[in-house]
């Protein structure tokens, strides 16, 4: 890594870790180079496995493109430390954050920003495999590039949701905070109507940022104040707006901002290289759990063995389907490093034996020696289905206490 780039100067630097600008001696060009530092500045690099998972997952992030992304040019470990790092293209441009000085945007631009940040998740989603807001959302990384026409705004992948807590990115509060942010609206009590009806969205996902699948959200993102009870037919027709996108009072038109659903396809703007998501339904209930021919730890197995080849058996597979299990508890162990611990428990239908693992450092608050003591007893886990390359299958990963429950 520091072999090929040379650092031109630091951009930022805080406890997730340091943006460099740099020039690619190879190519000549210039690019943002990212070290990450999962665990804080302070925690350490990744383990073997989780190496191997990030530098498929930058492979993987290498094949998406899209005009409101930074294209991901390469990334890996360092083979010092383990701390991850990547390489983008390099966007010349204003902040956000700086455009924020003037005061919030419209509702309009707010609406355009979000529904763009759902549009790029979606599509990383499906490199993913799993559904979250996978874009940097703080307005310090979102560049505004009034020069390109094609991509006025550009977004920021943020491995450290990939890499991070899983509950983390199970909702959309990211989302919810940079809307209220450039709104205005952080802190602030609103009303349903405010914003020609961007105040009931907000107000939805205040009560409740897991409501929504990112489709349904970018939906209802276009619904009029009415949110929850809106029909399927006003998602499908909301009005066309007859003012161009303002920013801070300084007009800009914005060539994705066409019809009702400000929708990138319909501006005619650059396709995506290989991911196509389907088309939005309107707000809907989330999609069921698998049918009963197919048992929840039957489906994850069969997807993990499929990505697993996919990745060549290294892949780090983290699914959106969570669970809620009771069984009783046989043994517990931990990782060589200490930094993650396993359950395993049997279930009592058919006594099927299922791993549960969490990180030591989301339980700061748990006495992991007591854990010992309760082999034999009866507890109830709630997790999310994930690989983690190791052979503890199948595996549900916990993020909290409150996910664990001793029942006697």
């Amino acid at each position: 890594m520091t072999s090929r780039y040379e650092i031109l100067d630091i951009l930022t630097q805080d406890a997730s870790g340091v943006c460099f600008h740099a020039n690619d001696r190879e190519t000549g060009k210039e690019v943002a180079l990212r070290r990450f530092f999962p665990f804080g500045p302070d925690g350490g690099g990744l383990e073997k496995e989780e190496r191997a998972a990030y530098e498929i997952g930058v492979k993987r992030l290498k094949d998406v493109s899209h005009p409101a992304l930074r294209s991901v040019l390469n990334g890996g470990t360092d083979p010092v430390d383990g701390m991850p790092f990547l390489i983008t293209e390099w966007i010349e441009g204003e902040m956000l954050s700086d455009r924020l000085h003037d005061g919030p945007l419209s509702s309009e631009s707010v609406r355009a920003l979000a529904d763009l940040a759902l549009e790029t998740s979606q599509i990383l989603s499906e490199a993913f495999g799993e559904e979250a807001i996978w874009v940097e959302t703080d307005p310090t990384t979102i560049i505004l590039a009034a020069d390109d026409p094609a991509r006025q705004v550009t977004y920021w992948i943020c491995p450290l949701r990939w890499l991070g807590d899983p509950s983390a990115r199970s909702n959309l509060k990211p989302l919810l905070e940079m809307v209220e942010s450039l709104s205005g609206w952080s802190g602030q009590v609103i009303s349903r109507s405010s914003g020609g009806g961007l105040g009931a969205w907000v107000k939805t996902l205040r009560d409740d940022p897991d409501v929504w699948t990112l489709s349904q959200a970018k939906a209802a993102l276009h619904e009029p104040a009415t949110i929850v009870e809106a029909s399927a037919a006003q998602a499908a027709a909301a009005p066309a707006p007859s003012q161009p996108v303002v920013f801070a009072n300084r007009p800009v038109i914005w060539p994705w901002v066409l019809g009702g659903v400000l929708a990138l396809g319909a501006a005619g703007i650059v396709g995506w290289k290989h991911f196509n998501p389907p088309p939005n339904p309107p707000p809907a209930a989330k999609p069921a759990s698998p049918s009963s021919t197919e048992t929840r730890v039957e489906s994850f197995n069969r997807r993990a063995a499929e990505m697993a080849a996919q990745a060549e058996g290294n892949a780090l597979v983290t699914l959106s389907e969570k669970a809620t299990l009771e069984g009783t508890i046989i043994k517990t162990e931990s990782s060589q490093s200490g930094k993650s611990y396993y359950i395993q428990f049997k279930t009592g239908k058919g006594d099927q034996l299922i791993w549960a693992m969490f990180r030591t450092s989301d339980w700061d608050d748990f006495d992991l020696d007591s854990l010992d003591e309760l082999n034999g007893t009866h507890a109830r886990f709630t997790g999310r289905w994930t690989s983690d390359g190791s052979k503890r299958k199948p595996l549900l990963r916990m993020t909290a206490t409150r996910q664990f429950e001793v029942l006697d």
